[in-house]
């Protein structure tokens, strides 16, 4: 049976959310995990849910293709990333740092926005997650 990785990504904030590095940051400026056709050439499982003004991906993916396609993630390599801070009415720029196994999650149960479908190849592409909250959103794709 083929390994399965669970990684969730948000579209919000580059380094917190998904990691400062190629090839993430193509995928997320091509909005590649809202791609059901790419989802599927890439044997992906991807659940979007919309979360306040961001987008969350949950995705199943084989760990093979972790390991051509996004290596990083399994190790326990750290990024830095700038974040804007406000203290005693002063703004400064602080460096955060995270490691890209931060964005593995331990099995499909776990998630910190979202849900995981199994990885089965009738689930590959995507799965939009409306939630309770999505009728407060006015989207393109709703019915009038």
């Amino acid at each position: 049976m083929e390994e399965v990785v669970y990684f969730e990504l948000n579209n919000w904030f580059i380094g917190r959310d998904y990691p400062n590095e190629e090839p993430f940051v193509t995928w997320m400026r091509q909005d590649r995990f809202s791609d059901d056709k790419w989802l599927k050439e890439n044997k992906l499982v991807c659940v979007k849910s919309f979360v306040d003004m961001s987008l969350n991906f949950c995705i199943s993916a084989s760990r093979q293709w972790i390991e051509e396609n996004c290596p990083r993630l399994l190790s326990e390599d750290s990024m830095s990333y700038h974040v804007w801070s406000m203290q005693d009415g002063k703004t400064d720029i602080v460096v955060e740092t995270k490691k890209y196994s931060d964005f593995i999650r331990p099995d499909a149960e776990t998630s910190n926005f979202g849900h995981f479908l199994p990885y089965y190849e009738e689930n590959f592409g995507l799965t939009i997650d409306t939630g309770e909250d999505y009728d407060l959103w006015n989207h393109e794709e709703d019915e009038i």
